[in-house]
């Protein structure tokens, strides 16, 4: 669909791309390392601090002191309350911010931001209708021997409050109502699906990450290889780990993401300020994955 060739910002400033880095298989693997830690933290080199937490995760357990072992455990999990209060204060204000974005837009792009919008709106909802009807459906229909369509009627009250709500775990008790009641599957095995499923699940946000990320690419006419491809759907899956059941926790990793493949994370601002129609797409999308897999793991369960 190209939306970024629709893309009219005509008063966002721009910079002539110089060069090419030539990016290979051989260079992405070698680049997953650091060889100084605190640079990498500096530099907000995003899949260099996800190997260096995994290691040092790692290094943790393999602690044979335990007393030390668990002075390691409690020190992170204390920095991970502390960044999680200065989020919640962040998440607080973030309407108000939103709000003056909005008309920060508006007044710099005219009315040309709401075609630019409208087709990567339309692209992104075109590939969640994909993802549910082909993925999803596929899924279901070898696995479940459950029509898609059929699915996507009976699965009506989850979505409609998905599409209003945009939070995943605001939706688990609705989501664990419509697989008992209309798929039959026991309480003792959607209430472990589904709430895993809504932290771990995001197909939603990966498939949003990758639209607006070559969006960005179209529109600054810097087209991507394969291989910089691939390493946008690693990162992105990567990033969509987090941050489960916060309406608009996704705009904040989609700049993470659009920065760590070093795209101009500009255009996320504005997209920001049109984010709920997309949060929408984002959280249906996941949440009716969690009932995909529940329904799936269901059957399979009762058959036994």
């Amino acid at each position: 669909m190209q939306p970024g060739h629709f893309a009219n910002f005509s008063g966002l400033d721009t910079k002539k791309v110089t060069g090419e880095i030539n990016i290979t298989f051989a260079g992405f693997l070698k680049d997953l390392f650091s060889t100084n830690m605190i640079a990498t933290f500096a530099k907000g080199n995003l899949v260099q601090t996800l190997v260096i937490s995994i290691l040092l995760g790692i290094a943790i357990l393999k602690m044979k002191n335990q007393e030390h072992k668990a002075t390691m455990k409690k020190v992170f999990e204390a920095a991970n309350s502390m960044i999680f209060s200065l989020i919640g204060m962040i998440m607080q204000i973030s309407p108000i911010g939103i709000f003056f974005l909005m008309g920060s837009s508006f007044g710099k792009y005219g009315a040309g931001i709401f075609t630019s919008m409208a087709v990567l709106v339309l692209t992104y909802y075109a590939a969640c209708l994909a993802h549910v009807l082909v993925v999803y459906g596929g899924f279901l229909m070898i696995f479940a021997h459950i029509n898609p369509f059929r699915f996507i009627k009976d699965s009506a009250e989850l979505w409609i409050y998905t599409l209003s709500t945009c939070s995943s775990i605001a939706s688990i008790p609705i989501n664990m109502k419509v697989a008992k009641k209309k798929f039959g599957i026991p309480d003792y095995i959607s209430s472990f699906t589904i709430p895993l499923g809504s932290q771990m699940n995001t197909d939603g946000s990966v498939l949003l990450y990758s639209c607006v990320i070559l969006f960005i690419s179209q529109m600054i006419g810097h087209p991507m290889n394969i291989v910089q491809l691939v390493n946008t759907i690693f990162i992105s899956t990567i990033m969509s780990m987090g941050g489960g059941g916060i309406p608009g926790s996704g705009i904040v990793k989609l700049m993470v993401v659009v920065q760590a493949v070093g795209l101009p994370i500009e255009v996320v601002g504005v997209i920001a300020a049109f984010y709920r129609l997309f949060d929408m797409g984002t959280t249906t999308n996941n949440c009716i994955g969690d009932l995909v897999g529940t329904v799936i793991v269901g059957k399979a369960e009762l058959k036994k």
